[in-house]
């Protein structure tokens, strides 16, 4: 919600032809073979692979029901159909892997999961000539990114000798394996923000009750960004600093997009997170980042009145680059309002009191 993303377009999303061609193929074949799927499967795919879908196969034969076996292959085309699931249209099915057939579902899951972590495969990555990490070098320089674009409060890089960038199945691939190596469904995300109790394994497709679909948040999809705004309501005279003293405002640019927000808020905690980092990070300690600044970065004197006092403001609130740094979403906010909205006897006070240090 932060900003529309661009998705990877790289040959290494090819992984998607596997299942394409053997879904496609599966209910008019009439035995297991190389026709199932892509020219250059067995080039660069071995026996594993192989007879883990021969697995798939020989259950989807032995569904004898006819609409049983439709739904399996439905199953797998409508699931790969991310943003139409996501904005709940009624022309895409939403079918858990727990509505088919028992007997198939395990098969399917290690399947689908060898071709994710195939992924990483050498053999994969000489056959497309890309490396997974080189590709998502390439989705942070096209996205313009440097912290995580789904939070705004973790970095987000790759470094060699270090685990790459995580790859969050945005449709949890336990319910949903059937996007499990579908670029459409995977999103280079910030490690704080893939874990729980931010998105970890929730269904994006249904609310909090786990029984209701929504429209929900689709990082693909064309989105305006959100609004963050911050203020005392009272202002502090010590440092003895409430929660009831203070609020944070976060809300879509658009009202329009109010059921997204409230998905992409709810997916990733982040009422819960910015709260608790302007409580932690920003209340306590941003008096020692401004005088840092001002002795350090800007090197000059303290302001010696209120209209130099808000200039010098000003140029620190310049020092949160939005692109590169995880503490500008929510410092800017605060400092926007030390600027704009907070009283001019609060902030006589504060320039008073950095004076004297």
């Amino acid at each position: 919600m932060i900003k529309p993303l661009l998705k990877i377009d790289s040959p290494i999303i090819g992984m998607q032809e596997i299942p394409v061609a053997f879904f496609s193929n599966l209910e008019d074949s009439v035995n297991f073979g190389d026709h199932l799927f892509p020219v250059w499967f067995n080039t660069v795919f071995g026996k594993v692979a192989k007879d883990k879908f021969e697995l798939v196969y020989n259950e989807y034969k032995k569904i004898i029901s006819s609409f049983e076996r439709q739904k399996v292959i439905e199953a797998f085309k409508h699931g790969n159909r991310i943003q139409e699931l996501c904005e709940n249209s009624i022309e895409v099915s939403c079918i858990d892997i727990n509505n088919l057939p028992e007997d198939i579902r395990l098969p399917l899951k290690n399947a689908f999961t060898h071709l994710y972590d195939s992924l990483d495969n050498l053999k994969y990555q000489t056959h497309v000539n890309e490396n997974l990490l080189d590709v998502l070098d390439e989705f942070a320089d096209i996205n313009n990114i440097e912290i995580c674009p789904f939070c705004g409060i973790e970095g987000y890089i790759n470094v060699e000798g270090e685990p790459r960038q995580t790859l969050d199945h945005w449709l949890y691939k336990e319910n949903y394996p059937f996007a499990a190596a579908n670029f459409d469904n995977l999103m280079p995300i910030g490690d704080k923000c893939n874990r729980r109790p931010a998105k970890g394994t929730k269904n994006v497709l249904f609310d909090e009750t786990r029984t209701n679909r929504v429209v929900s948040f689709y990082p693909y999809k064309t989105h305006q960004s959100i609004d963050i705004s911050f203020r005392f309501i009272n202002e502090p005279v010590s440092t003895n600093i409430t929660d009831n003293d203070w609020e944070l405002v976060i809300q879509p640019q658009n009202p329009i997009e109010q059921d997204i927000f409230d998905s992409w808020n709810t997916t990733f905690n982040i009422e819960t997170r910015y709260n608790d980092f302007v409580r932690k990070r920003i209340i306590p300690k941003w008096e020692k980042d401004y005088i840092g600044f001002i002795e350090e970065d800007h090197k000059t004197n303290q302001a010696q009145d209120l209209k130099e006092f808000k200039e010098h403001l000003k140029l620190w609130k310049a020092t949160f680059k939005k692109k590169s740094d995880p503490r500008a979403i929510l410092f800017r906010a605060f400092a926007n309002y030390l600027i704009n909205d907070a009283t001019d006897a609060y902030l006589s006070g504060l320039c008073e009191n950095f004076k004297r240090l």
